[in-house]
Parts: C-alpha cells; structure tokens; sequence
C-alpha cells in the first residue's frame, strides 16, 4: 500500500535557502564535467550516516532543476535510513528497496513532484537493511543502468561509503562524486579514507562540503 509521506520539520523549499552557498558550488564545479551527450551523473556520500547527505544531494538536484530549466532525476539508495521522500512531500513507498525485492515494478516507484516542476524523484521505499550483493549481480546492474539514464542530470543519494559496501557498486555509475563531512562530528582519517576510495574508483571527486560548518569550531582529528 502506497504511503504518503509525513511534512519534513523543514521543507526542502525552506532548507534550499540555507543551502545555496554550497550547492552553487557544486552546480559551478559540475557544468565542465556534463558529457555532451547522455545523463551526467552526481554521487553524493558521507563517512558515515547523519551527515546531511540526503538534504544536500535533495538541493542540488532541486538547484540545477530550476536554473538550467532542464529535467533532473534524484534517486535514493540508501535502504536502511530513507528521507527523501519526506523532504519532497511525496509517496514514500513503493520505493527502489521495494521494487529491488520484487514487491513492485519500477514505474510505481518513481515519483513528479508537484512542487518542484521538472524534478523526478526514485525514493529508496520501505526502509530496510539492504541485501548483499543486491545492486552488483546481473540484474542490480542492468536496473541501474535504467534508473541513471534519461534526464539530464541525475542525483544518487548513496549510503555512506565507509559502512555500505553498495556504495563502491554505485561509484561505477557516477561521473562525478561529493562527500559531505559533518562539521565537529567526521573525523579526519573517516574523510581521508572516503576520500581515498573514490579516487581509487576512477570517478572524480568534485570536493567536499562541511555541513553545519562553524569556523570557530576546529575540524575532528
């Protein structure tokens, strides 16, 4: 049964503002890595979970979506901790999760959404653990390959990638990746290490964004 998901304490309309300075950021460094031709692909991550991951990865999308006035895709990955779909008001199941157990077919799960014209969401669905190996077999890959495809730009909300071993499975649908750093909470080595890993995987790493940044505040050692 599908479930309407319940109004985020902050809607992304309301959060977008505070996010701009470092979603510019992100428009600015990925318009010299478009493809010419096909779907340029955005991977956001963390070291770890809490990050903020899904808020920034849910701006940026919402960012290039109304100032290139062009269709831009944003699919969530992250099966255990799902909030997506709370953050664009819309159906939170069936989802990605869902369709990847085979409880529904694709087309249910992607979603408009009304309020942000030219925005379309794949929302991770029914909150569960993620299954191994679910997105690395034949048929994880081929439904990828699907969901990356289309608009113009899209957005992979990925789980942290020092915890979930689907998101280096992911990376090889990326051109282009971002980890985001909770301020006064990531530690140093957790960032270098994430760091490290998408590096080694080819993609290339756009950079960082420390969220709830305060300057006042040393960074985790």
């Amino acid at each position: 049964m599908k479930r309407k998901a319940q109004g985020p304490a902050v809607p992304l309309a309301v959060a977008f503002e505070d996010l701009v300075p470092a979603t510019s950021a992100v428009w600015a460094n990925v318009v010299p890595h478009e493809r010419e031709e096909g779907t340029t692909r955005i991977l956001f991550t963390a070291p770890e979970a809490g990050a903020g991951t899904t808020a920034l990865a849910a701006a940026t999308a919402l960012g290039l979506a109304r100032h290139l006035r062009s269709t831009v895709g944003i699919v969530e990955a992250n099966f255990a901790s799902p909030g997506l779909a709370r953050f664009l008001g819309v159906e939170e199941q069936p989802g990605l999760g869902d369709h990847l157990v085979g409880v529904a077919k694709l087309p249910q799960c992607r979603r408009e959404v009304p309020a942000y014209p030219g925005l379309l969401a794949l929302p991770a669905g029914s909150a569960r653990p993620p299954v191994p190996g679910e997105l690395a077999n034949d048929a994880g890959r081929a439904m990828l390959d699907v969901i990356t495809s289309g608009p113009r730009f899209v957005v992979i909300d990925a789980p942290p990638i020092l915890e979930a071993t689907e998101t280096r499975t992911l990376l090889d649908y990326a051109d282009v990746a971002v980890i985001v750093m909770r301020a006064r909470h990531t530690q140093r080595k957790d960032a270098e290490r994430a760091t490290r890993m998408i590096q080694e995987s080819g993609v290339h790493l756009l950079g960082t964004v420390l969220n709830a940044f305060r300057p006042d505040v040393p960074f985790a050692a």
